[in-house]
């Protein structure tokens, strides 16, 4: 069983500047969502889609890891997931980690478009 209080408590630690605390939070959501559809769909009701597409540009490259990692997880369940995700604008940060990035980076930017 999922906690929603578990999940608005690390939406809410995708604003906090250290580096280290938004890539371990990114990566939580992403185990979450990994899961199951139903889990996928509670983690985008936190509304952290527009924060972590915002994390695919950032200047730290694990930073950017971590952002595709939780796309990637949330794209896999479900064309409408997939849908949602691009019409935020995630297609832009992920071509440009790609064309940008190198090795575990880029990984998860390519099967996320997969």
């Amino acid at each position: 069983m999922l906690d929603n209080n578990v999940l608005t408590y690390l939406a809410d630690n995708l604003h906090n500047p250290d580096i280290k605390l938004m890539k371990a939070t990114m990566l939580c959501l992403a185990e979450i969502a990994k899961h199951s559809l139903d889990f996928a769909e509670k983690v985008m009701s936190t509304r952290v889609l527009c924060k972590t597409i915002l994390y695919t540009s950032h200047c730290d490259n694990s930073v950017k890891r971590s952002a595709t990692v939780l796309l990637r997880e949330l794209s896999k369940h479900s064309a409408d997931l997939s849908r949602k995700i691009v019409q935020h604008g995630a297609l832009a940060g992920l071509i440009s980690i790609i064309a940008n990035t190198s090795g575990l980076v880029r990984l998860p930017a390519v099967m996320t478009l997969g």
